[in-house]
C-alpha cells in the first residue's frame, strides 16, 4: 500500500501479492527491464495515485500478472494514472484478468497475452491507449482479448491458432 504522499521507486525485478497506490502514492520505475509481477490478482490505483518511470530514459518495464487467479484486475480509479511499457499475463495467468476503471492507462509499448486459456477485457470507462501491440505469442492458444470500452493500439498480432479478439465497443 503506498500512500500519503509516499514514492515507492522499483530498482529490480520484484513479485508481489497485489498493489494499492492511493490518493498523493506513486509507485515508479527508475532501472531498465524491470518487471513488477502480481501473483493475487489485484494492481489498484486509487483518485490522486500515479504510477510511471522516474525518468523520459527507462524502458522496458512492466506489470505482469502470472498467477491463475479468477478475476484479476488492473484498476485504474478516475483521477488516477498509469503509464508503463509493457502489461503482460504470464504463462500460469491462464484465467480471468481485467482493466477497469476511469483513469488513464497508457501503456507505452505492448500488451503481450502469454497465457493458455487466458481471457483479458477492458472495462475501463476512458480510454485506454496502447501505443505499439496487442499480441497473443506464439504457442498461445485459446485466449481471448474482449473489449468492452475504446482502446488504441496500432497492431493486433495472433502468433497463433485458435486466440480472439473481441470488440464490443470502441
Amino acid at each position: 500500500i503506498i500512500g500519503n504522499g509516499n514514492t515507492v521507486t522499483l530498482p529490480s525485478s520484484q513479485s508481489v501479492g497485489g498493489v494499492d497506490v492511493k490518493n498523493t502514492g506513486i509507485f515508479q520505475y527508475n532501472t531498465n527491464g524491470t518487471t513488477l509481477t502480481v501473483l493475487l490478482g489485484l494492481f489498484r490505483v486509487e483518485s490522486g495515485g500515479t504510477v510511471n518511470s522516474s525518468g523520459g530514459g527507462i524502458t522496458g518495464e512492466q506489470i505482469q500478472f502470472n498467477a491463475d487467479v479468477g478475476g484479476a484486475n488492473f484498476q485504474i480509479d478516475a483521477g488516477a494514472t498509469a503509464t508503463i511499457e509493457d502489461f503482460v499475463l504470464g504463462a500460469n495467468a491462464s484465467n480471468l484478468h481485467y482493466f477497469t476503471g476511469g483513469g488513464t492507462l497508457s501503456i507505452t509499448d505492448d500488451i503481450l497475452i502469454q497465457a493458455d486459456g487466458a481471457t483479458l477485457t477492458n472495462d475501463m470507462t476512458a480510454s485506454v491507449t496502447v501505443t505499439d501491440r496487442i499480441e497473443f505469442s506464439t504457442g498461445i492458444n485459446n485466449s481471448t482479448f474482449v473489449n468492452n470500452g475504446t482502446i488504441t493500439a496500432a497492431t493486433l498480432i495472433f502468433d497463433d491458432d485458435d486466440n480472439f479478439f473481441t470488440n464490443a465497443s470502441t
